[in-house]
């Protein structure tokens, strides 16, 4: 399994709400390969709608995902 540390930025927005995520955090990769910048910002988004779920019909407003590590 390959771990990574990515600074993660995502804002979503649903009918004039919004809900952002702006930190560091460490992704495990699906099997054994790397994850790419799609499956943190994946990954983020569950976290958002988990803790807000009127999101989940949200769209992304804005994405970053960069690699620190």
């Amino acid at each position: 399994m390959a771990r990574t540390v990515w600074n993660v930025y995502v804002r979503m927005e649903n009918g004039g709400n919004f809900a952002e995520y702006n930190d560091r955090m460490t992704v495990t990769g699906p099997g054994r390969s790397e994850p790419t910048e799609r499956d943190v910002i994946n990954e983020v988004k569950g976290m958002i709608v988990s803790k807000h779920p009127d999101m989940k019909a949200g769209r992304v407003v804005r994405a970053t995902a960069r690699k620190v590590s």
